[in-house]
């Protein structure tokens, strides 16, 4: 990550994101192997296979919404925070999020990914904040951290290597078909790719 990227974007995460965190980390039981079986030895396998020895402690919490998944440092420790219905997804599915999020991990962009990922995902964000990422984050670096969507794509999916399954899951997640003109231009202003967006750029990538 770009130096000026982090000084900008450190500040905003310690200063609205940080009791976030906490409160999770505090009030939450991270998994064992246990308490969720599959997600455990889904996350070791992803790790072995992106050859990741510092393995992050995941956390399944109702702070984050709907099928989805971030990863955060917190306390020079990394943590991947993971939705319930996350939980509910088949093996190969989950190893694709995880693989993603660690994608995330040994890009070492957990700083935006906090800030720009935090923005969509937490529940009963202030509405400060919305103003203060539109003042610091610019369109290049939005065209920046869209790209570190794509290279996450590719870890997630050396880790669940079907690329039907990806399009399933995509679906799932809400993925159209075709995008309008109005779509891909608005999403040239936007912190994530279109899910169409990576789904093609992944395919282009698998042809390579």
């Amino acid at each position: 990550m770009q130096a000026w990227i982090q000084k900008i974007l450190q500040p905003i995460a310690d200063k609205y994101y940080l009791k976030d965190i906490q409160q999770i980390v505090q009030t939450t039981s991270p998994i064992q192997s246990v308490s969720y079986p599959r997600l455990f030895y889904n996350l070791q396998y992803c790790c072995q296979t992106l050859h990741i020895t510092d393995i992050p402690t995941i956390y399944v919490t109702p702070h984050i919404a709907g099928i989805n998944a971030l990863s955060v440092s917190y306390q020079k420790e990394t943590l991947i925070l993971l939705s319930p219905q996350a939980t509910t997804l088949t093996d190969i599915e989950q190893r694709f999020i995880l693989g993603h999020e660690l994608g995330h991990c040994q890009q070492g962009n957990l700083v935006a990914h906090i800030v720009l990922g935090l923005l969509d995902s937490i529940n009963n964000l202030s509405e400060s904040v919305g103003p203060l990422i539109e003042d610091a984050v610019n369109v290049p670096l939005k065209n920046w951290f869209r790209s570190t969507e794509f290279e996450a794509d590719k870890a997630g999916y050396l880790c669940a290597p079907d690329i039907n399954m990806v399009h399933t899951l995509f679906t799932k997640l809400g993925m159209k078909e075709q995008i309008t003109a109005f779509e891909s231009y608005a999403e040239i202003d936007a912190t994530h790719p279109l899910l169409l967006t990576r789904y093609d750029e992944l395919k282009k990538h698998i042809a390579l």
